[in-house]
């Protein structure tokens, strides 16, 4: 066997040699009892995998809401809509029930 390299074989171990520095793959442990709420969690931010929101979280699409910009976004609600929450009106409790209802009488 010749131990030389041609020029091809060169350009193609560069070629790949830069293509493995495009990508890291990272870790994490979990412990199997944390499994499950890991992936409850994931659910509940509408995620079906970690990759899915760790794609997101670099793209900028997932952000930190301090107080100040969720109160600016609650007078933004209760000006546009009259709605003080971010959570829409038909959820809460239906219109049958009053005030005077849920208020416990001594």
């Amino acid at each position: 066997m010749d131990s030389t390299y041609s020029a091809e074989q060169i350009v193609k171990n560069e070629e790949k040699r830069k293509q493995n520095r495009e990508w890291k793959t990272i870790g994490v442990k979990v412990r199997l009892t944390e499994l499950a709420v890991l992936n409850k969690q994931l659910s509940r931010l509408n995620y079906d995998t970690l990759g899915n929101l760790v794609k997101d979280l670099i793209s900028g699409r997932i952000t930190h809401v301090t107080e100040d910009k969720q109160i600016e976004i609650m007078k933004t609600n209760l000006q546009t809509n009259g709605q003080i929450t971010g959570i829409p009106t038909y959820l809460f409790a239906p219109s049958s029930v009053t005030m005077s209802d849920t208020i416990a009488t001594s």
